[in-house]
């Protein structure tokens, strides 16, 4: 992208960088534009329908690709672009068929994309054989080999719908399916065309002259071919519709039947058709269960498929059992350990905090004869009784002499 928009001048990609979102900018990439291409155009008209085209875009960066998308095939050679020619058209997309015989696929062998593309269309229909054609899808010459690659596919004729696609990359890696040779062969070809290139955001030429534009190459897969299991619902769904019409139709003529039969018959031939009447209803009853055996053990095989899927693998959770089991000890170990230094950490915190020890460095602690703590000596008096403790032991004193700190 900003390649081509260096060639186009710096102008554009300033434009583009300030103003983007803005009308300003697709007026003036429509004139620049229209200015390059004009030495190859013929006539006002030509100008006129790109200035219209870059402007009829859905957002600001699509402009921006359209327009250096239209220079640089209009640079290639005085062609009249794809869009000129109604090939991005809406009345030119054809339906996709509801169940193709057989889907072809243009990409590179080696791209993510074909394994994405191969293993959607194995999951939902893996019936319908799948026809690739290898091809370039980025560098030099891709586009070429892509045209070439989906004309291929038109002249052998052998797929019902074909996908055109390949994975998310930059505009550079995409500029391939930006190809005028690629947006004809698609046009061209006989049968619907999907094209998945890129990632839901990333918008080709290809994508608008495709009958469908899928944002991703899974999707473009789901799109080419139905689900097969919805497939057999619908199926089952019909059957059981057209058993109980036609069991409705049948009984409705048996009634109309038994009712002409009554004016005709003698006493004698009505009790042989009684007869033959309550046989033909203990049939029905014995083929009504018998079908509604079957749906109860088709029932059963399925709950028990899906029981058996959903049994636990006894093996693995024994072996995770195992496991714990080894690393229970540890952790009980571990988590001791961390207890036990816990504990040392409290009981050394309560040694340093306990006044015993405090003594045992020397210092006392005076009371006086009513057991209280003596803090200031002007409390006591001469002669009174104190008692003193010391680190071992207490001793009794008498008070001589009192001196104030």
């Amino acid at each position: 992208m900003r390649r081509i928009a260096r060639e186009l001048g710096y102008e554009v990609m300033s434009l583009y960088n300030h103003v983007a979102g803005k009308d300003e900018m697709l007026d003036g990439i429509a004139d620049l534009v229209a200015a390059e291409v004009a030495p190859v155009a013929d006539g006002d008209d030509w100008k006129d329908a790109i200035r219209a085209s870059v402007r009829s875009a859905h957002s600001a960066l699509l402009r921006h690709t359209w327009a250096t998308a239209l220079w640089s095939s209009q640079r290639s050679g005085p062609h009249r672009l794809a869009f000129m020619e109604g090939l991005f058209a809406a009345e030119r997309k054809r339906p996709l068929p509801p169940l193709p015989r057989a889907v072809g696929v243009v990409t590179s062998p080696q791209a993510a994309a074909l394994r994405d593309v191969l293993t959607t269309l194995r999951r939902r229909m893996p019936s319908i054989p799948v026809v690739i054609y290898p091809t370039l899808v980025q560098g030099d010459g891709a586009g070429e080999r892509i045209a070439q690659a989906i004309a291929t596919a038109s002249r052998r004729a052998e797929v019902d719908v074909l996908i055109v696609c390949r994975g998310g990359g930059s505009a550079e890696d995409l500029w391939a399916f930006n190809d005028e040779r690629v947006a004809r062969a698609i046009a061209a070809a006989p049968m619907p065309v999907i094209s998945g290139v890129g990632h839901e955001t990333d918008f080709t030429i290809a994508d608008f002259v495709a009958d469908l534009r899928a944002p991703t190459p899974t999707a473009a897969a789901t799109a080419a071919v139905p689900d097969r299991q919805s497939l057999w619902r619908r199926i089952d769904t019909l059957s059981d519709a057209l058993d109980r019409a036609m069991q409705r139709q049948i009984e409705r003529r048996a009634q109309q039947l038994d009712l002409l039969s009554r004016r005709l018959v003698h006493p004698g031939e009505r009790i042989a058709l009684r007869r033959e009447r309550l046989a033909h209803l203990d049939a029905r009853l014995a083929a009504a269960w018998d079908r509604k055996a079957q749906g109860f053990v088709q029932r059963a095989a399925r709950a028990s498929q899906g029981l058996v899927a959903a049994t636990p693998d006894v093996a693995r959770l024994r072996t995770r059992i195992d496991a714990l089991g080894d690393r229970l000890p540890r952790a009980q170990q571990a988590r001791f350990a961390a207890w036990t230094a816990t504990v040392q950490r409290a009981q050394d915190s309560l040694r340093h905090l306990d006044p015993t020890a405090v003594l045992e460095r020397g210092y006392a602690i005076v009371r006086d004869a009513q057991g209280r703590v003596v803090r200031r000596a002007a409390s006591l008096r001469i002669g009174e009784s104190v008692d003193i403790a010391v680190g071992e032991g207490a001793i009794t004193a008498d008070v001589t002499a009192l001196r104030e700190g």
